[in-house]
């Protein structure tokens, strides 16, 4: 819990390479990251408009056994919409039918 506090306190900060260095160190210790550490990464680095680095975060999330939400997938589209990776906020759409996510203003405005 301390460490998902300090990812999320990173991601507020604008902190991206901290909040990764925290996860990183977080699975290095055993731990398992959860899904509220791994959506503060995500969007830590999605508002600095780091969309392959908030991507590969998201598919990591989902590799590692995680179900992403709303938010984890609300972050993600927002920063390849911003990147204008058209493409890859379809997929993301496409896998919240597929995982029953209901999308919020932030997917549908994209």
């Amino acid at each position: 819990i301390c460490q998902s506090a300090c990812i999320s306190a990173c991601e507020k900060d604008g902190r991206w390479h901290r909040a990764l260095g925290l996860l990183r160190s977080l699975a290095d210790g055993g731990d398992r990251p959860d899904l509220t550490s791994c959506n503060a990464a995500i969007g830590a680095c999605a508002k600095d408009g780091l969309w392959r680095v908030a991507m590969m975060l998201y598919d990591a999330t989902v590799e590692n056994g995680i179900t992403p939400d709303v938010i984890s997938v609300s972050s993600v589209m927002s920063t390849v919409e911003n990147a204008k990776q058209w493409s890859l906020a379809l997929v993301l759409l496409s896998s919240m039918q597929q995982l029953k996510i209901r999308p919020n203003n932030i997917c549908s405005n994209v």
